[in-house]
């Protein structure tokens, strides 16, 4: 497999394209609402452009302190305006518990996105090869 790497504006993704699904890492500084709503347009474009739409995400910066519930409003509002309930996603936060991130998570489910948080990479992997995979379909 090799390694596709995309430099974004404090952020930097290294891509495996797999036969089903994206593995993404995202990494560089801090994490911030602007950061966030940036790498996951970043990745849209990956989706779009390799028709794959299972992602396997390893973010891997910087914590966010206390991100208060409107943090994760505008990611997930973010996430459903490009699309991306037409994919199904395996999320690792390689910094934080997974409890830092469920709200999230319940918010992402509300909204139609098939996301699922795991504290490490090998139960994200194993969800995502042997769930049922995401068509891509025009959401706009």
């Amino acid at each position: 497999m090799s390694i596709e790497h995309i430099q974004g504006n404090g952020f930097a993704l290294e891509v495996g394209v797999h036969t089903d699904y994206l593995r993404i890492r995202v990494h560089g500084g801090a994490d911030s609402v602007a950061l966030s709503l940036e790498y996951w347009r970043a990745i849209w474009a990956l989706v779009e452009r390799t028709r794959l739409t299972n992602l396997l995400v390893l973010e891997d910066l910087e914590p966010y302190p206390d991100a208060d519930p409107s943090v994760f409003e505008a990611v997930v509002d973010n996430l459903v305006n490009l699309g991306f309930r037409t994919t199904r996603i395996a999320f690792v936060d390689l910094n934080e518990e997974t409890q830092a991130n469920e709200y999230g998570l319940l918010l992402s489910n509300e909204q139609g996105i098939a996301m699922m948080m795991f504290s490490n990479e090998q139960y994200a992997e194993r969800w995502l090869r042997f769930g049922a995979s995401a068509p891509l379909q025009s959401t706009r």
